[in-house]
């Protein structure tokens, strides 16, 4: 399999996973993307859209591969109104900015997250 962003043969890792994610365009059909070129288009979403869904890897957030990670600045816990733990994170993202994460239960690691206004030192 060639991923249809980098053109590389695609190659399954040693741990769980398939090598490839696909990206559905405007027009319906599907990209195979490595997980390399998968994490370039993940930053390239949270740049533009401010917005991302991560994974709480303890000390770090990251996307599914794992190329992209950003290390947990801050992190709080809290209950919220569905009976479920909450738990927020705050890290330095790719744009220089803080961003806000927040991941809800214990049964999950997705973590919900957004771009602040706030700049990172």
């Amino acid at each position: 399999m060639i991923c249809d962003c980098c053109g590389k043969e695609i190659e399954k890792p040693d741990h769980i996973g398939t090598g490839y994610g696909t990206l559905t365009n405007p027009d319906g059909s599907e990209e195979i993307h490595c997980y390399a070129c998968c994490s370039v288009w993940e930053e390239g979403e949270m740049r533009s859209t401010g917005r991302a869904t991560l994974y709480d890897c303890e000390k770090e957030v990251a996307d599914w591969p794992g190329g992209l990670r950003f290390k947990v600045i801050s992190r709080s816990t809290g209950d919220h109104n569905w009976g479920l733990k909450r738990y927020d994170v705050w890290f330095r993202g790719p744009d220089k900015r803080v961003w806000h994460g927040v991941r809800y239960g214990d049964m999950t690691q997705l973590v919900h997250c957004k771009r602040t206004k706030e700049a990172a030192s």
